[in-house]
């Protein structure tokens, strides 16, 4: 997680663990890697845009459903 840059200073990039939830900010960046389970859902009353720059293989999915266990529905 990198968040955005206040002040002219960087935070040091963050990781969220199993279990760990985070609030995303405007400005802020996420990296996930492959295989990541993740769920997201706005809390906020202002409409959310996420700008999203994937690297796929040919043919697959941009997102597979899981169940709660995290394990793939369908």
């Amino acid at each position: 997680m990198l968040r955005a840059v206040i002040g002219g200073t960087p935070a040091p990039a963050e990781t969220i663990q199993p279990g760990q939830t985070t609030q995303l900010q405007p400005g802020d960046a996420a990296v996930e890697r492959p295989g990541a389970v993740h769920f997201g859902e706005n809390l906020g009353e202002e409409p959310v845009v996420i700008l999203a720059a994937t690297l796929l293989s040919a043919g697959q999915p941009a997102a597979i459903p899981v169940s709660d266990q995290g394990t793939p529905v369908g």
